[in-house]
């Protein structure tokens, strides 16, 4: 079993050395469980983050990512097998209920699944489903939940809403009621994220922390959502292995910007617990960098299932089982923010570079940044300048791995060029209701 909790970084996760208590259901689990205390995401967008976990391919190999138009969208290539598929090959049933948007069929996530159903971020759809299993106890299965929450604009239900900051009387609206009252009827995401946003001043501190509180009262309550059905997962017969992960975290105008659009840790750094059925290696934390493109072939590892051809990744169970590569590699996370018109030439590209403690950006136009994640964690000193060795070879390790992610682009491109997708009208509505569109 899959469960993906949107947009939220590992550093506010008690597990992770948060001092709020914003997720007691989930620390419970990762007691129970192997937390990788370095995960990292494959990008900063839903799209392409949650297919490098469904193909264990890089963004820039399979192709997919957030669209801003109906035109710009683009399905998996067939040449391309996902997890759900390996699954179900396998022999497992496949379920997936999932809150839309970029997450939607039209992407090509709901292949494999024998249903595969947009439920919103509501959690007793994947509860029934599980609660239907569990009288075919010889039935073996993989259920994927996914939800939005805690994404934007952050409203969480009382008391969620007043669990921090309880005192704090400026602008930022902090209650669903609140911020309706200020809409007219009918208006769009764009408006309504507009509205959360224009009344929070980064520069005022007392602002930065009601928004910071408000984004950790949506943790909360998604965490007693998720302990829901963490409880009906431990009332099964069967023997069930979870892993728990975000696609990407947010931004708190650490590097000058809120929400998610950059390389930097708060939104690259995301949880990822697995917890075997027999609990054997609870409470194993593994701390060398991952990345999320290596979640498939574990999963399919652990279950016993074929893995895929030829990951990008491969699996964690090693790590997990206390092992420890001689020479880890280096973790990649990237975005395509456009690409030429024969869908195979980035335009713009971003990339990130994890190797053991030092992170290099690569910008494009902007240049390199160089960081020492070790003793500059917040990513505040740039020392591209101060150590060109080190910039340099990890330079050429990120020009390598890019071009033999061009290479395996084109060749599944040449193998079934995915061409361009119609997104019906539901899913216009959802991208723009997500603020996608």
């Amino acid at each position: 079993m899959l469960i993906s909790i949107d947009t939220l970084r590992a550093d506010h996760l008690g597990s992770y050395g948060y001092e709020r208590d914003t997720s007691p259901r989930l620390d419970a689990f990762a007691a129970e469980a192997t937390r990788f205390a370095r995960a990292y995401a494959a990008s900063y967008h839903t799209a392409d983050s949650h297919m490098s976990v469904f193909t264990a391919l890089h963004p820039s190999v399979h192709g997919v990512r957030n669209t801003r138009s109906a035109s710009e969208a683009r399905p998996l290539t067939a040449a391309v097998v996902t997890l759900p598929e390996r699954l179900a090959a396998g022999g497992l049933r496949t379920f997936g209920y999932h809150a839309g948007g970029n997450v939607s069929p039209a992407y090509g996530f709901g292949r494999g699944f024998e249903e595969y159903r947009g439920t919103g971020s509501e959690v007793q759809p994947a509860i029934d489903r599980l609660a239907d299993l569990a009288s075919r106890p010889a039935e073996r299965f993989f259920l994927f939940f996914h939800t939005y929450r805690p994404h934007d604009p952050y409203l969480p239900a009382a008391p969620y809403n007043e669990l921090w900051e309880k005192e704090y009387a400026g602008p930022v609206l902090g209650s669903q009621e609140a911020f309706d009252a200020q809409l007219a009827e009918g208006e769009d995401f764009a408006e309504k994220r507009r509205l959360f946003w224009s009344r929070i001043d980064p520069e005022v501190p007392a602002d930065l922390r009601k928004a910071i509180a408000l984004y950790d009262g949506e943790i909360r309550q998604t965490d007693d959502e998720i302990g829901r059905l963490l409880d009906q997962i431990d009332r099964m017969p069967q023997r069930i292995l979870v892993a728990v992960m975000s696609d990407h975290g947010e931004e708190f105008h650490e590097h000058g910007r809120f929400l998610h659009d950059q390389l930097y840790d708060e939104v690259l750094h995301v949880p990822l617990m697995i917890r075997h059925p027999d609990r054997v290696l609870a409470g194993q934390v593994v701390d060398a960098p991952v990345g999320l493109v290596a979640l498939a072939p574990t999963l399919l590892d652990l279950a016993g299932v074929q893995g895929f051809e030829a990951p990008q990744a491969a699996s964690l169970r090693a790590l997990m089982e206390g092992g420890a590569p001689a020479a880890p590699a280096p973790v990649l996370a990237e975005k395509i923010v456009t690409l030429e018109e024969d869908g195979a030439t980035p335009r713009l590209h971003h990339r990130a570079l994890i190797s053991r403690h030092l992170k290099l950006l690569s910008l494009g136009q902007r240049g390199e940044l160089l960081f020492d994640l070790e003793l500059d964690p917040r990513e505040r000193e740039d020392l591209a300048a101060i150590r060109p060795d080190d910039r340099v070879r990890l330079a050429g390790a990120l020009a390598r791995i890019a071009a033999r992610n061009d290479q395996r682009r084109l060749e599944l491109r040449d193998r079934d060029a995915p061409g361009r997708t119609e997104i019906d009208a539901e899913m216009v509505e959802q991208l723009k209701a997500l603020g996608y569109l």
